[in-house]
């Protein structure tokens, strides 16, 4: 079996949460009420403050309809 290791980095995830967010033409607001999060969540992942739990980073990104590598590279 082979397959190609994928590195996934935490650092782009505040600037592609942000990205995804506005393409998808959500609020920071609308993530957090859609992906039942706190909205504090959701904003102290956008300024780096915080990283998210895996299980909460698959909700936000089927929210976005979105892949976890879009998030993380």
């Amino acid at each position: 079996m082979t397959g190609e290791f994928t590195e996934y980095r935490i650092d782009l995830f505040p600037e592609n949460l942000k990205k995804a967010i506005k393409a998808k033409g959500f609020s920071q607001s609308r993530l957090a009420k859609q992906a039942n999060l706190p909205l504090e969540t959701i904003s102290k992942w956008v300024r780096g403050h915080s990283n998210p739990r895996i299980d909460s980073l698959v909700m936000v990104c089927n929210v976005l309809e979105i892949s976890i590598d879009e998030l993380l590279r």
